[in-house]
């Protein structure tokens, strides 16, 4: 029992020691969900300039060294032992991911003037059909939908996507989560090299607005029980971000205009463009 005890403590210290992540979001919904839309208020929170980050290429998993176990130490030395490494290896990989984050975020400087003026105000679309509110006790609404978006710009400059962490609470209980997911948007761009419209100064704007408008209909529409997968089977999709791609699985819930909808097995819904990039040889710095 004493054992069995320990190994519970152990996997709970290695739990929290994961390296955390702020766009990740365990997927949850009320099915008694009633929102009134005309009532239903969006609020921005996070700080007051747009989150835009360069996407890094590649995993480059970081370990923080094998490390051996002295049974003489006994159970609680143990559980100790292993509670320093989880610790350790946390530590790493976080500087390792934050240094990586860095010299991602280079592919912005082309932008930086842009960028540095842009606030969440100018994700706000007046006739959108979304009202946004400024702090979550405005009386008009009975609904909340707290958004946390994060963008990234893939390294070749082709691809803008969003991580959008969305809660929807009550006013008046904005404790208690009534429904919460992540929702991804991904623009590639997917005409000919030749045609090819780099992001710019001008367009950012535009584009970042476009993705963060999509995620609220796509949240508002699983929150009222429309993101349903008309087939009961899981499958494979190949997700383009510029000229990188990844793999995720789940359940397709709709196709239309050319973009794939899908539901992985987090529970979050993704939405990308069906066509995949063809490779393209472009450099930021034509910018």
């Amino acid at each position: 029992m004493r054992h069995i005890l320990t190994l519970i403590l152990t996997v709970f210290v290695l739990g929290c020691a994961a390296p955390k992540k702020d766009n990740y979001i365990a997927y949850e919904r009320n099915e008694n969900i009633q929102v009134n839309h005309d009532k239903l208020g969006v609020l921005i929170s996070g700080p007051e300039k747009i989150d835009i980050r360069g996407i890094i290429n590649g995993v480059n998993d970081t370990e923080a060294g094998h490390m051996v176990y002295l049974g003489g130490a006994g159970v609680a030395g143990l559980f100790a032992q292993i509670a320093t490494h989880a610790a350790a290896a946390d530590e790493t990989k976080n500087r390792k991911l934050s240094e990586q984050q860095i010299r991602a975020n280079k592919v912005l400087e082309p932008l930086s003037h842009k960028i540095a003026d842009l606030t969440i105000s100018h994700l706000k679309v007046n006739d959108s059909g979304f009202s946004f509110i400024e702090t979550p006790d405005e009386e008009h609404y009975e609904h909340i939908l707290i958004t946390q978006p994060v963008f990234y710009m893939s390294q070749d400059c082709g691809s803008l996507s969003v991580k959008n962490v969305v809660r929807l609470v009550s006013r008046d209980k904005v404790d208690a989560i009534i429904y919460q997911n992540l929702v991804e948007v991904i623009d590639n761009e997917t005409v000919a090299p030749e045609e090819h419209t780099y992001i710019n100064e001008q367009n950012i704007q535009e584009k970042l607005k476009a993705l963060y408008i999509q995620s609220l209909r796509i949240a508002t529409g699983d929150i009222a029980g429309m993101m349903k997968a008309k087939i009961d089977k899981k499958e494979n999709f190949k997700i383009g971000k510029g000229l990188n791609f990844r793999f995720d699985r789940g359940m397709r819930l709709s196709t239309a205009c050319g973009q794939q909808v899908f539901r992985n097995l987090r529970g979050w819904v993704v939405a990308f463009n069906e066509q995949i990039n063809k490779q393209r040889e472009f450099s930021c710095a034509s910018l």
